[in-house]
């Protein structure tokens, strides 16, 4: 009984944090948000704008199938923020090889061995050609996966202007990414342009925390 209370009262109290946090930090808040509806479903647009009706069925059908990534993100979400925020020193190094690194790999493995059987499945053996940018896609969402405790991070420690600034990389990379990609590889290359997008907005954002986290230790 004793542990249980503990427990909730740790729970509240990572609760009344994340509130505070939010309150102070609610005009951030709504600009990062802002900013991440920008590219929400900008990918779309542009490749119904560069390519044919059919490049831009086969792509929104490969973006269809990986959105279930997004889902598992959002399931997670609320364990990590209570995690962080009742444990400053929590081991993410720990979390990325126990769970969200063999997580990845089944993921991907599923996409990659029976993704083509997926598509014929749902959409009919005349869209096969979406198994290609699909699994480009599982990769740029994945690389998401592996890190989006980067967010909640940089977020309970009042540092979620770098995550705006990561999305607003992330736009740059796929705007100059998409007008070329597209030209050469249709819709592959809308999968890229977001892909790496996707990969240099984590990467910078990891950059942050590993700087952040090392110069409170050093401090």
């Amino acid at each position: 009984l004793l542990k249980r209370n503990y427990i909730n009262q740790n729970e509240r109290m990572g609760f009344i944090n994340y509130f505070k946090l939010s309150k102070n930090s609610f005009y951030k808040i709504r600009i990062d948000q802002a900013v991440g509806l920008i590219p929400t479903h900008l990918d779309v647009v542009v490749i119904g704008y560069f390519s044919n009706y059919y490049s831009a069925g086969i792509y929104r059908i490969a973006k269809k199938l990986v959105d279930p990534i997004n889902y598992l993100i959002v399931a997670f979400s609320p364990w990590m923020l209570n995690k962080i925020s009742t444990n400053n020193s929590y081991d993410f190094a720990d979390l990325v090889k126990r769970i969200l690194i063999p997580a990845s790999l089944l993921i991907f493995g599923f996409y990659y061995l029976f993704g083509a059987e997926l598509v014929e499945l749902i959409v009919g053996d005349e869209f096969t050609k979406s198994y290609t940018p699909m699994l480009i896609l599982v990769i740029g969402y994945l690389s998401y996966f592996l890190t989006f405790w980067t967010r909640h991070y940089l977020f309970l420690n009042n540092l979620i202007r770098k995550h705006t600034i990561g999305r607003l990389i992330n736009l740059s990379v796929f705007l100059i990414g998409s007008t070329f990609l597209i030209t050469l590889f249709s819709f592959n290359g809308i999968a890229l342009a977001v892909t790496a997008g996707t990969i240099v907005q984590k990467l910078y954002e990891y950059y942050i925390y590993f700087v952040n986290k090392y110069s409170r230790i050093n401090s």
